[in-house]
């Protein structure tokens, strides 16, 4: 009898541990990836358009987590346009930031890359030439001429718009 109670204290001790050491993610970013993990068609046409962006991202980085890789190696081998706006998406944040040289280091430089094909992909063909001439030179007149035209461009709305129009290419089905 002894042992029996000593094993469901141990049992109970041990997930009062698991619970102590290792929190449940209550983060925003783990709060969207749970939502929009699996991209339904349903779910992508009643995001509202200023959140679709993020959720198409956050499904993105679901299916890196669940792959238990990297973004980079596992983002561009889904679709084109999944590829596409991720690494836009990437790249406008970078950008928002004081340090263009970010895209430039071995973490980020693929999907810096990737950026400039997508932005030809969308329209964007001379900011896609500016981001590889960046990636090849650093011109600091580069970087600031990108976030200027950052700062002007519709390139948000034209992701959301990209997005709707290619919806099937954003969803994993309706599972």
């Amino acid at each position: 009898m002894h042992w029996l109670l000593l094993f469901v204290a141990a049992i109970g001790i041990s997930l009062l541990l698991t619970r102590v050491l290792f929190p449940k993610d209550n983060s925003n970013a783990a709060r969207l990836m749970s939502t929009y993990r699996v991209m339904t068609r349903e779910l992508l046409d009643s995001t509202p358009d200023d959140q679709l962006v993020k959720a198409v991202v956050a499904n993105l980085l679901a299916k890196a987590e669940d792959a238990k890789g990297n973004a980079y190696a596992v983002i561009p081998a889904l679709s084109q346009e999944r590829c596409a706006v991720y690494s836009v998406w990437l790249f406008m944040n970078e950008m928002k930031g004081d340090d263009a040289t970010v895209l430039r280091q071995s973490g980020q430089f693929g999907f810096s890359e990737l950026a400039a094909d997508g932005l030809e992909l969308l329209g964007f063909d001379a900011l896609a030439a500016d981001l590889r001439n960046y990636l090849q030179t650093a011109d600091e007149a580069l970087a600031a001429s990108m976030k200027a035209t950052l700062a002007s461009s519709p390139l948000d709305e034209t992701l959301i718009t990209f997005i709707r129009d290619h919806a099937d290419a954003f969803c994993d089905g309706d599972r």
